[in-house]
């Protein structure tokens, strides 16, 4: 018996993230939540705005929204997913510059009903949307956008989408870059 509840799965946690540091927040930042969430975790975020320039190496997670206005800027790196585990992002808006890397995932990654827009302010043509490398790429009811071409910067628009050997679904998404708009139904 003892061997038998040894080998259970950990029961994963609900960590509350809350800029404003309201009743119940176990994390004012959501890269605490992100440093500190094991395998299998899910992190509640408020309303708020948060930086994130965290990896998620080789874990299953899940961050979804509390409601809307949950504002994240910089880049959320997913990485090493082995087949079995998978990264769910619902609910969220990356903006100004925000954006999603993927590398080497076997594991699925689901963007659900989030707002992913890559560089809008500078047009520095340095950020995709969202960037898939060898990874496995679910994006349902989301908004995807890329920067926009700026003549004046010498760059071209950046992608809203990347991928690169990697297996993607789009769902009831839309996909915007500089005048193109593709919608995925």
């Amino acid at each position: 018996l003892l061997s038998a509840a040894l080998a259970r799965p950990a029961q994963p946690h609900v960590l509350v993230v809350d800029s404003a540091n309201g009743p119940g927040t176990d994390h004012e930042f959501l890269w605490q939540a992100l440093d500190a969430a094991r395998d299998g975790d899910v992190l509640l975020v408020r309303p708020g705005f948060y930086e994130v320039f965290n990896t998620v190496d080789g874990r299953s997670l899940t961050l979804v929204a509390d409601g809307e206005g949950v504002n994240l800027t910089g880049t959320l790196t997913v990485r090493h997913l082995p087949p079995a585990q998978r990264v769910v992002l619902r609910g969220l808006s990356f903006g100004y510059p925000g954006s999603v890397e993927l590398y080497d995932n076997d594991g699925v990654v689901l963007v659900e009903d989030c707002s992913i827009l890559a560089d809008q302010q500078t047009g520095a043509g340095q950020y995709a949307g969202i960037l898939a490398v060898d990874s496995r790429l679910v994006v349902s009811r989301s908004f995807v956008a890329g920067s926009l071409n700026y003549a004046f910067h010498e760059t071209p628009p950046t992608p809203r989408l990347q991928a690169v050997g990697s297996e993607v679904v789009l769902s009831h998404s839309m996909i915007v870059c500089g005048d193109v708009t593709l919608s995925y139904s």
